[in-house]
């Protein structure tokens, strides 16, 4: 008896999406589905009424390239669909920030975890944002993507920490060459760590 109830719940929910999606006219009888391998031509399509809904996520480039009276043809919503982010290998993860391999020793900056962390404030998100994405995208500071329910409280985070969308370069340096410096003065680094140019 429970499963129907729980089955009678799932149908009454769907029955009311249904009905709210078809407000603007009758149900229809059938619905028709077109692949396009090219988002180019899905995009063609609505504009010439072959069909209602292109359901696809498209890149503000390809959006720009469009006519304005063929801007006029669509309605177009912006949601995240994707985001971009930069791993760095934080191995070893502790001090002296070595490793050996075949026989050689190698020194990993982003071991140290305050290069990690400056790296917030040199990535100048706003610039990637404008010239790489054509301005179709938000900075993001988190695991929070811009835009999505619940992430106000991951946003705080990322302002109390000072994060910009264009960055701080100054403040990173500073951090990073206070870093090196720590590191370079280890006994294990002595004399490995040598400042060149600026």
């Amino acid at each position: 008896m429970r499963l129907f109830r729980v089955s009678l719940l799932v149908v009454l929910a769907l029955l009311l999406s249904v009905s709210v999606l078809a407000e603007k006219g009758p149900y229809p009888d059938k619905v028709y589905y077109n692949v396009r391998m090219q988002k180019e031509i899905g995009i063609k399509d609505v504009i010439e009424g072959k069909t209602d809904l292109f359901l696809e996520g498209v890149e503000t480039p390809l959006i720009n390239s469009l006519s304005p009276e063929e801007l006029d043809k669509l309605e177009i919503y912006s949601v995240p669909a994707l985001s971009f982010s930069i791993p760095f290998n934080p191995y070893p993860n502790k001090a002296p920030y070595t490793l050996e391999k075949d026989g050689e020793t190698f020194f990993n900056p982003f071991a140290i975890k305050k290069i990690r962390f400056a790296m917030n404030f040199l990535i100048n998100r706003q610039y990637i944002i404008d010239e790489i994405l054509d301005g179709g995208g938000a900075p993001m500071f988190d695991m929070a993507t811009p835009g999505q329910p619940g992430t106000y409280k991951y946003n705080l985070v990322s302002i109390k920490k000072g994060f910009t969308p264009e960055g701080d370069e100054a403040k990173a340096l500073d951090m990073i060459n206070e870093a090196m410096n720590k590191a370079a003065s280890l006994p294990e680094n002595e004399g490995r760590l040598k400042k060149e140019g600026k």
